[in-house]
C-alpha cells in the first residue's frame, strides 16, 4: 500500500481517509499473506474491521460510504459478510431502523441486505432483515 492509514481508533472526518479504509478492508481477500504489500493490506484491513466492531457508528458510516463507492459485487459481499454482519450481530437493534430506511433509498444497500447471513443477529433483528427483503423484493444471494 502506498499510503499509511491513520489510526482506525480515531474519528474519521476526511473522505479520502475513509475511502482508503474501505479499500483496505475490501482488498483483504485479494491480499497475499507473506509479502510486504500483502501483509500491510491484511494489517490495515484487520485494523479497519476491529475499529468498526469497537465503534458501531464508524461501522455504519463505512457501510453507508461503501454504498456510494464504485465497488464490485465481490467487495460488497465481503463487506456484508464482515463489517455489516458483525455490526448487526452486536448492535442490530440500534441500527435496523437505519438499515430499513437506507435500503429503500440505495440499491447497493439492498445488495448488502441480500447477501448478509444471520451470524450472531438476534431473532428479532434477523426477522426484520427477512421482512425487509420481502417488502423490497430483495432475493437472498
Amino acid at each position: 500500500m502506498s499510503k499509511k492509514l491513520a489510526d482506525p481508533s480515531t474519528q474519521i472526518e476526511d473522505v479520502e481517509q475513509l475511502r482508503r479504509w474501505l479499500h483496505a478492508y475490501v482488498g483483504m481477500p485479494r491480499s497475499t499473506e507473506g509479502t510486504p504489500d500483502g501483509d500491510a493490506q491484511l494489517e490495515a484491513g484487520w485494523a479497519v474491521g476491529d475499529a468498526a466492531r469497537d465503534d458501531p457508528e464508524l461501522g455504519w458510516r463505512l457501510v453507508k460510504f461503501a454504498c456510494n463507492e464504485p465497488l464490485s459485487d465481490e467487495d460488497f459481499a465481503y463487506l456484508s459478510a464482515g463489517v455489516f454482519e458483525e455490526l448487526m450481530g452486536a448492535y442490530g437493534a440500534q441500527f435496523i431502523d437505519r438499515v430499513e430506511v437506507f435500503a429503500r433509498q440505495n440499491a447497493r444497500m439492498r445488495f448488502v441486505v441480500a447477501t448478509v447471513w444471520r451470524g450472531a443477529m438476534s431473532e428479532a433483528v434477523w426477522d426484520r432483515i427477512l421482512a425487509l427483503r420481502e417488502r423490497l423484493g430483495i432475493a437472498p444471494q
